[in-house]
């Protein structure tokens, strides 16, 4: 009985430090693209955001052992598809390692994007909390001049990554 009592307790612990995490993150809205540097895929250099500016950005913010992660990879593929000729680029930020990511691309998983990794978890946390990312996959759409015009809450709302897009482009 008393552990049966225990479980309970903990189990509404748990839900409401969860709770509180989460809301006290999700009240922070991104309005331009923060400052950074990550270390792009199988590359010396970095990616930043100036890199960024000068189109429509989907950015992708993912990690191989995610599942909803996987599953998404084919709609990312339609978007990149559908929007080739709209001044439009996906980034995928990875929370793995170039290796863990070299690996994935050799299976025959193709994303033909710009790739960067935040390989430690000092970069993933950074990467957290600058986009404020609570789970993968998360996204945002940049425009050209660096303002996010959706985050994950928009597209999460509106249901489709390529609905929102088709609003700016």
């Amino acid at each position: 009985m008393i552990s049966m009592k225990f479980s309970i307790l903990l189990i509404s612990v748990v839900f409401v430090l969860a709770s509180y995490s989460y809301s006290s993150y999700s009240s922070i809205e991104l309005e331009e693209l923060p400052d950074f540097q990550i270390p792009l895929f199988n590359s010396d250099k970095k990616l930043t955001d100036e890199d960024l500016r000068g189109n429509y950005i989907l950015i992708d913010i993912w990690s191989t052992y995610c599942g909803s992660c996987l599953e998404a990879i084919p709609k990312l593929k339609t978007i990149n598809k559908s929007f080739a000729q709209e001044n439009f680029e996906i980034v995928s930020i990875a929370y793995n390692s170039d290796l863990e990511l070299k690996k994935f691309f050799e299976k025959g998983n193709k994303m033909p994007w710009t790739h960067a990794v935040a390989a430690t978890d000092s970069t993933r946390e950074r990467i957290a909390k600058l986009f404020n990312v609570h789970y993968t996959p998360s996204y945002y759409f940049v425009s050209p001049k660096g303002k996010i015009l959706a985050n994950q809450k928009d597209f999460e709302k509106e249901g489709s990554l390529k609905g929102i897009i088709e609003k700016y482009l």
